[in-house]
């Protein structure tokens, strides 16, 4: 409730509440889908998520460009994950934050790499894209609103009327290896069933700038939570680090 408050000032107390709880009801459906990935066929994942404008990956594809894809904490996003593979051309890779429990995270190396994607700890992103080179084109996934361990690192912008920082792996990333940003667009056809239409942030990221890539990012997730507030995952601690004084958002 402090993070919808914060972030719709504009809204009464009764919105707000009511926005609570469309949310819970649809993290339920999250939870409940999660669980059933594994046991999915590929037909079944294919029903349960589809792709609008897989010719947008297909073009990049064509001319041999490794792609960065940003997305957000959006619908099931870890559904997504787990079945965009089969829409691919492109080589799947995910980053992700491995687990200190030993069960889950095996568990949930399994059910997201279930349909083809290579899953890369983020202390190996670097290693990776260097030795991705010369192999088949990639495209590397980021879930870019993610809090920012060192504030002092990160690319700050207003988000939802607060002082947010955004990592800058992903604009990084593109501009240092020249890879074409897409934007993930997820959106929730009916329980269970999702549409993936991607969208081009940055074709030429070598004439942009990591922070102009981050700033288009955040722009599009933010209209899509002002679009369908319920469906973003209010219950992190996306705020939890602050802007240091002597730095400037946009």
């Amino acid at each position: 409730m402090t993070n919808l408050r914060n972030s719709f000032p504009e809204k009464s107390k009764r919105e707000r509440k009511a926005i609570a709880k469309d949310f819970y009801k649809h993290f339920c459906d999250l939870i409940v889908e999660a669980l059933k990935v594994p046991g999915l066929s590929e037909k079944e994942a294919r029903e349960r998520i589809s792709v609008e404008n897989p010719e947008i990956l297909e073009k990049f594809y064509a001319k041999n460009k490794s792609v960065i894809a940003i997305a957000g904490h959006f619908n099931n996003w870890e559904l997504a994950a787990a079945v965009i593979p089969l829409y691919l051309k492109h080589r799947g890779q995910g980053l992700f934050s491995p687990l200190r429990n030993r069960v889950f995270n095996d568990y949930m190396v399994k059910s997201r790499s279930k349909f083809g994607i290579e899953l890369i700890p983020k202390r190996e992103v670097t290693q990776r894209l260097e030795s991705g080179k010369d192999n088949p084109p990639s495209v590397t996934f980021f879930l870019s609103d993610q809090v920012p361990k060192n504030p002092r690192r990160a690319y700050w912008t207003k988000f939802l009327h607060q002082d947010t920082g955004v990592p800058f792996g992903a604009g990084i990333y593109a501009v240092r290896y020249d890879c074409p940003v897409i934007y993930g667009k997820i959106n929730k056809v009916s329980r269970g069933h999702y549409r993936i239409r991607f969208e081009i942030i940055e074709s030429n990221p070598t004439q942009s700038s990591a922070e102009d890539i981050l700033e288009k990012f955040t722009r599009k997730l933010e209209a899509q939570i002002l679009k369908e507030p319920a469906h973003w995952l209010w219950t992190h601690k996306r705020w939890k680090r602050k802007k240091p004084l002597d730095m400037h958002a946009r």
